[in-house]
């Protein structure tokens, strides 16, 4: 009966020991290696990055906020947008994000063309089934004013 005791100590204390031992290999030796560099990158254009809005609501924002506006629907379910732009902000259509020019009809649904030696933006957008058109960010921002072009009035500079 001693003996059988004496097993059961033994097997507890070696089992103590190896589990001991392993943990402390486990939290005492780490990797020192330098953690690999962080690269971002930047997201991919996607369905986040476009609205599709009613075809009659963005021509009337167009032509609220541009003054040489010349609107053509085709037969082929386009809307060819001939914009001229002021020459001191040649980008504010796009909002100056060139990535949008790269963009074809048959990516999502729009075409801008900007040569920067013309004051006319060239746009196609494709017209879906509820006459809806897809509408980059970029270009929603400036229809709809939510980019600040004038400097802000504030209440005490009128005193």
């Amino acid at each position: 009966m001693k003996n059988s005791n004496y097993r059961w100590q033994l097997t507890f204390t070696l089992l103590a020991l190896v589990l001991g031992s392993a943990l402390y290999f486990f939290f005492t030796h780490t990797d020192n290696s330098p953690a690999p560099p962080v690269t971002e990158h930047a997201p991919a254009f996607g369905p986040d990055n476009f609205n599709v809005m009613k075809l009659d609501t963005f021509v009337a924002l167009v032509r609220s906020n541009y003054a040489g506006v010349t609107i053509q629907p085709r037969e082929d379910k386009v809307l060819d947008l001939s914009v001229k732009i002021d020459k001191n902000a040649p980008g504010s259509f796009f909002n100056n994000n060139d990535a949008l020019l790269q963009y074809k009809l048959n990516d999502y649904g729009f075409d801008i063309k900007y040569n920067p030696g013309e004051e006319v933006v060239r746009a196609l957008f494709r017209i879906d089934e509820q006459q809806g058109v897809p509408v980059p960010n970029d270009v929603l921002l400036r229809l709809t004013g939510k980019i600040n072009t004038t400097p802000t009035k504030h209440v005490d500079s009128a005193k």
